[in-house]
């Protein structure tokens, strides 16, 4: 089964985009003064449209692995072709070698390819309408 994964990062500050304010006036995006972080990991099943995803608060090696794991229960049994870029989390030796162990085939996509990977693409409309101009009470809840 063809995966292809991407992952961001989601701050508890929001960004900040265009936003409509009566003429004359500055919009104003109310935050706490903390700022927090999620990374998300995910992955879409591009002919069915399935998406898997994790919450981590880093985005480091082992990260990569448990959502390597995540992966893994969601499709049990099956064998996967995972479409990623090369951050180096997902070219780790310890990540390859997990990867192998649970049946997932690792496919690097080329250096400064972002377009090719769809699921960069599902990032931007999410941050933009969930996460734009707007803090929500703690960063769990983002």
């Amino acid at each position: 089964m063809l995966l292809v994964m991407d992952s961001t990062v989601l701050r508890w500050f929001p960004p900040l985009r265009a936003v409509w304010a009566p003429l004359g006036k500055q919009a104003v995006v109310p935050i706490t003064g903390e700022n927090a972080k999620r990374t998300l990991w995910g992955a879409i099943n591009p002919r069915t449209g399935k998406r898997v995803v994790l919450a981590t608060q880093r985005a480091r090696r082992e990260d990569f692995m448990d959502f390597l794991r995540t992966l893994r229960a969601a499709y049990p049994g099956r064998p996967l072709l995972l479409v990623l870029d090369r951050a180096s989390c997902h070219t780790a030796q310890k990540s390859q070698q997990l990867a192998a162990r649970l049946g997932i085939h690792l496919l690097l996509l080329p250096k400064q390819r972002s377009e090719l990977n769809c699921m960069d693409h599902l990032w931007r409309p999410l941050k933009q309408r969930v996460s734009a101009n707007r803090q929500y009470p703690t960063v769990e809840q983002h």
